[in-house]
């Protein structure tokens, strides 16, 4: 693992003073986030953030042991440890631990994947393709874990901290990991977290609305979805874009700028990656691809449109390394990402969860449902609580347009009502004659399974992977598939 002095560290700090102690002959072995496992060795910076500052725990970081503790402005800390005052904290924070794990970096390539729907599916197609290739385990950061090798740390957001970010690569450098699969949210190209990481290939999905409790505007979304190109993506690098994507031209334009080699893929067939047919049913599809005048024919157990447009962004993403068999090979092999139109049963009728929480995910998945369905479409879903508002009726209109039955229910309240939510949902819909609300989720999945006919297809949107309610300040056990299986056995449905 990555030491260095502290003097030498601190030449990437910028404008800066020590206030206290001194800084020869002190090692640091890490830079550290949390003050509760701060011990010797440990480097703390304070910075103001979204929701803490860090300054309101130098304190904690010193009686721990902390070797140093970096602030912005003159702060009470017991003990003796090395106190600097830096000018710019968050900025001395960014560039000493881009310093600091500089090495590590420049022994992994590193991938990284943006966009409002895909990002998760399109990095483990890409973790499944190169394994194929290489025969070696690979680093996958994103929504549903952190997976060094097979180490697999929990995530707490799509796309974690700064500092945590390079030590996952650091981490997978020391196992010998050549490739890291990065999520880059646009949270987090907003905010820095992926400062200073630098993309060998880079991927945009698509840009749709997501997000503007956040962002505001859609143009404020896009820009930050654009900081993967204009700031991470390296000059010379690979740049694969959905041409058939809101922004698309926004993000060409960007790689033209670094140099990058831009391949694009889109339904039309128009691009680098051309789709030359498709056959898709509930089971799975087939489709062939051709790129630099090589086809194949995959054969998946993915379903729907907007699953070819996955495999076509990691099929993109390697070409030039992993060629069209082995990538084929790989696609015929993977199964679905938890989540992701996983089926959580299928017998009498089906019944699939999704992650799709924004009106644009919920009306293509439900599109594609409708071209492969035998009877009815039963919907449950939901919208997140303290987060936009403004995407609520739409996904209403969506749901109600494109199923036969409504269930509209609770999703992550946190501090909303959740009858008040509903009501957002439903002022979205006119003819609520097939609309029904049930504010318990446990009981709103139990009604759709009990109204369940032979063939139907029961999709419960919008929280896929996770396997908590947030309600209020507190973090509940609920794992929608989980859910259906107890209900399931509890019904007596087999």
């Amino acid at each position: 693992m990555a030491a260095m002095e502290l003097g030498t560290l601190l030449k990437y700090a910028g404008d800066c003073r020590v206030l206290r102690g001194n800084v020869k002959n002190v090692i640091i072995k890490e830079i550290a986030e949390n003050s509760g496992s701060c011990k010797k060795g440990s480097l703390f910076v304070c910075v103001k953030g979204v929701e803490k500052n860090g300054h309101d725990y130098a304190a904690d970081a010193a009686q721990h042991g902390a070797s140093a503790v970096i602030v912005q402005h003159e702060t009470t800390i017991p003990g003796s440890c090395v106190v600097i005052q830096a000018a710019d904290s968050k900025k001395a924070l960014f560039d000493m631990t881009d310093a600091f794990y500089a090495a590590a970096k420049k022994k992994v390539k590193i991938i990284g994947v943006t966009g409002t729907k895909g990002k998760t599916t399109v990095t483990y197609l890409l973790d499944s393709m190169l394994k194929a290739k290489y025969k070696k385990d690979n680093a996958v950061i994103g929504t549903i874990g952190y997976r060094i090798g097979r180490k697999l740390y929990r995530a707490e957001n799509t796309t974690p901290s700064n500092v945590k970010i390079h030590r996952m690569i650091a981490e997978a450098a020391d196992k010998g990991i050549r490739w890291v699969i990065i999520e880059a949210s646009s949270h987090a190209l907003d905010q820095g977290r992926l400062k200073n990481i630098t993309f060998d290939r880079a991927v945009l999905t698509n840009v749709t609305r997501d997000h503007f409790d956040y962002h505001k505007t859609f143009a404020n979304y896009l820009r930050a979805k654009l900081t993967a190109a204009r700031e991470n993506l390296k000059k010379g690098g690979v740049l694969v874009v959905n041409a058939d994507s809101k922004g698309a031209q926004e993000f060409i334009k960007e790689g033209r700028k670094k140099k990058a080699e831009v391949l694009t893929y889109s339904w039309s067939g128009r691009t680098d990656l051309k789709l030359k047919f498709y056959d898709i049913d509930i089971k799975g599809m087939d489709f062939e691809l051709e790129i630099g005048g090589e086809k194949e024919v995959f054969h998946s157990k993915l379903v729907g449109e907007h699953n070819i447009y996955n495999v076509m962004a990691a099929v993109a993403a390697l070409h030039g390394i992993v060629d069209l068999k082995t990538a084929e090979r790989a696609v015929r092999s993977f199964k679905t990402v938890k989540g992701r139109l996983d089926k959580a049963y299928d017998g009498r009728f089906t019944v699939l969860v999704d992650f799709a929480h924004t009106p644009d995910s919920l009306e293509k998945i439900l599109t594609t449902l409708n071209e492969l369905k035998k009877r009815r479409i039963i919907t449950v879903f939901g919208a997140g609580g303290n987060r936009d508002r403004g995407k609520r009726p739409m996904m209403g209109e969506a749901a109600a347009r494109l199923s036969d039955k409504v269930i509209v229910t609770s999703d992550n309240p946190r501090f909303e009502e959740p009858q008040e939510i509903i009501k957002d949902v439903l002022a979205g819909i006119k003819d609520k004659s097939n609309v029904e609300a049930i504010t318990d989720r446990r009981t709103a999945i139990a009604h759709a399974i009990k109204m369940a006919q032979k063939d139907d297809i029961i999709l419960l949107a919008g929280k896929g992977h996770e396997d908590y309610q947030i309600v209020k300040d507190k973090k509940l056990h609920f794992d929608d598939r989980e859910t259906v299986l107890e209900l399931i056995k509890e019904l007596k449905c087999d």
